[in-house]
């Protein structure tokens, strides 16, 4: 009696090139008095225990006489049928494999397009908890919305459901909402969003008339200008629309706080490929900064997880990490001594960041200035520079304590300035004279040296755009949510 087993498309090949190929005795499907509907099950059952696939030609099904050597070995002899995942699979084969093989019609289709969807729904739930690590969220991590809303709107999303054509759980329209309104292009519009959501959740087409719609409509012009926390906290306090916010706030969580983020969220990632410098890690470190809508963020970031999957982040989480599999990283030699020497780096990784929640204190800041000045002067008369090739600006070779001292300063002023500011005169005249020890000789530096300086020297930890014949000096990738974990 012919038993059914699956097989990689490599498997199947070494089959049919050596004529025979070991089987797991537990993975064949017994056929045998059960019903199509108990094989189909079987068959479903098995594919979720193989590794997950894309791509409908990665498997193959084969039917055989259950008659193996050894009791592991089957011989291609007794193979009666081959048969792909889908009808596009086997038009597939018949063109890449010998043409005398009939590869029969994909009988299981409906059944490997159910293990795809299943694939994708556990992989929504792996990308909650990678989006969590990515963010570094110091709270432990813990399933914030149920499965069943995860599956549902994926379920809808496939189907092509579109929010206003249902009433379900109002995180299950959030996951499945398309903006198809003109609502604003700034942060506003994404709490004209949640309103809509929300309206949809109810079994309603609009929130249009609306006392949330009627109160962002009029305040429409002093909100639009705004950034997103204080449009968040306007709208948490004001009396005119709790009737709204009541209604989805639970145990003190602003719901409506976390939906808007999320679909913010949502909007900057969906053309990205990656969460450094975007518009997700500002806001992620500005809401940690100001402290009191860090656990409407966190939800905001389980629901972007579970909204993308695990594919999307797998790449910033591998480098955040730093896989034991990853290269390191060989620089350029350096000649030292005339002697060639490698330098050999991990990949860089966005480093943990603090948890400390403290405003810089003006006075220790500028103390800390005064002490990290005297220690470059001190460094300066001490230190030996070697000399460097004639096309670099002339650094000292070694990441020395003065650039350590340097950075520091950098980082603080950045601190002062909220994370950003323009090289203009007094920033300029600042750097000047914090980058002399950096050089051999006493000279007037230029801006270009200033510049050239930040990108060779700390480019790890700043990032300078040039815009136009302006400057913009800011905090990079290991500062990418601000100083604080929640």
């Amino acid at each position: 009696m012919d038993s059914l087993y699956i097989l990689t498309k490599q498997e199947f090949t070494s089959l049919y090139r050596f004529g025979k190929i070991p089987l797991i005795s537990s993975k064949i499907i017994d056929i045998l008095n059960r019903s199509t509907e108990e094989i189909n099950s079987k068959i479903y059952e098995e594919f979720l225990y193989l590794p997950h696939f894309v791509g409908d030609e990665e498997y193959l099904i084969i039917s055989f006489e259950n008659i193996l050597v050894d009791n592991v070995w089957l011989e291609i002899e007794y193979v009666t049928e081959i048969i792909p995942l889908t009808k596009a699979a086997k038009n597939s084969f018949q063109l890449k494999f010998d043409t005398k093989l009939e590869f029969k019609d994909a009988r299981f289709e409906n059944i490997v397009h159910s293990v795809e969807e299943q694939i994708d729904i556990q992989e929504r739930y792996k990308g909650a908890k990678a989006f969590w690590n990515l963010c570094q969220v110091k709270s432990e991590y813990a399933p914030l919305i149920p499965n069943e809303i995860i599956e549902s709107s994926y379920n809808k999303r496939i189907k092509g459901v579109k929010s206003n054509e249902f009433k379900d759980d109002f995180f299950v329209h959030l996951l499945v909402y398309e903006r198809y309104e003109f609502f604003p292009t700034s942060d506003l519009g994404f709490f004209y969003d949640t309103g809509e959501v929300f309206a949809h959740s109810k079994g309603k087409h609009s929130f249009k008339g609306s006392s949330f719609h009627k109160f962002l409509e009029s305040n429409k012009e002093t909100l639009s200008e705004k950034p997103f926390i204080q449009i968040a906290q306007i709208v948490s306090e004001s009396n005119e629309v709790i009737k709204f916010t009541e209604q989805l706030t639970s145990d003190g969580l602003k719901q409506y706080i976390s939906s808007a983020i999320f679909l913010k969220f949502k909007s900057d990632l969906s053309e990205r490929d990656t969460i450094k410098d975007s518009a997700t890690g500002i806001l992620i470190g500005e809401i940690r900064k100001d402290v009191q809508f860090v656990n409407e963020l966190n939800l905001a970031i389980y629901l972007t997880g579970s909204f993308y999957g695990y594919k999307k982040f797998y790449d910033d989480l591998y480098e955040l990490v730093d896989l034991k599999i990853f290269k390191k990283k060989v620089q350029p030699s350096k000649k030292v001594n005339n002697i060639e020497k490698p330098q050999v780096e991990l990949n860089p990784t966005l480093e943990p960041l603090s948890s400390s929640i403290n405003k810089p204190d003006p006075t220790s800041i500028e103390i800390k200035k005064t002490e990290n000045l005297k220690l470059i002067e001190e460094k300066e008369k001490t230190e030996v520079i070697e000399k460097v090739d004639n096309k670099e600006l002339p650094f000292k070779n070694e990441y020395s304590g003065v650039q350590k001292q340097i950075l520091e300063r950098l980082l603080d002023m950045l601190d002062e300035e909220k994370n950003i500011f323009e090289l203009k005169t007094d920033r300029l005249n600042e750097l000047k004279k914090l980058f002399t020890p950096l050089f051999h000789e006493e000279n007037s530096l230029k801006k270009s040296d200033v510049v050239q300086t930040i990108r060779q020297r700390f480019n790890d930890r700043v990032k300078i755009e040039a815009k136009g014949k302006k400057f913009i000096i800011s905090k990079k990738d290991n500062e990418l949510f601000g100083d604080n974990i929640t």
